[in-house]
């Protein structure tokens, strides 16, 4: 969403700037639908994957509601893993670790997959968001002897 909302402020840019060509009302309209798109895609979609920060062998989803999570109460959520190719991956050891993302502040509890669930979804429980805003939630998971990293965001409002 912040680069296609940078892509519309340099569009913007590039128009007052004497010599260079200027953006036609079509890539201006377009650049405005993609960043209206974006903003609607992340308010129903509030758990957005981050840059991966592994070698990308392994993809998780949060599969239950994320806008659901409440501050100061325990939690729980159901999130998909599955492999670069799209198969679900059933026999992951999984470690979580989730922290806010705009300050140090590490969650207070210690969350865990609990249940595998089948079809390549877990049950991760003992979340408990202490203030409203975005949260990192890290995931190693290991298969098969491969192991890799993936974070996921989740909004709280």
């Amino acid at each position: 969403m912040r680069l296609i909302g940078a892509a519309s402020i340099l569009l913007a840019l590039a128009s007052l700037l004497p010599g260079l060509p200027r953006a036609s009302a079509q890539q201006e309209s377009q650049a405005q639908t993609s960043q209206f798109q974006a903003m609607q895609w992340r308010a129903r979609y509030p758990s957005t994957p981050l840059p991966k920060i592994g070698n990308g062998l392994f993809t998780i989803r949060i599969v239950s509601d994320p806008s659901a999570l409440k501050i100061q109460r325990l939690e729980a959520i159901i999130v998909e893993i599955r492999r670069a190719n799209g198969r679900p991956v059933n026999d992951a050891n999984v470690a979580v670790a989730v922290r806010a993302r705009d300050v140090e502040r590490r969650m207070q509890t210690a969350p865990r997959i609990t249940r595998n669930l089948g079809l390549g979804k877990y049950r991760v429980e003992g979340l408990r968001f202490t203030m409203h805003g975005s949260w990192l939630l890290e995931f190693e998971v290991t298969s098969q002897s491969q192991t890799d990293k993936t974070l996921l965001e989740v909004l709280l409002k």
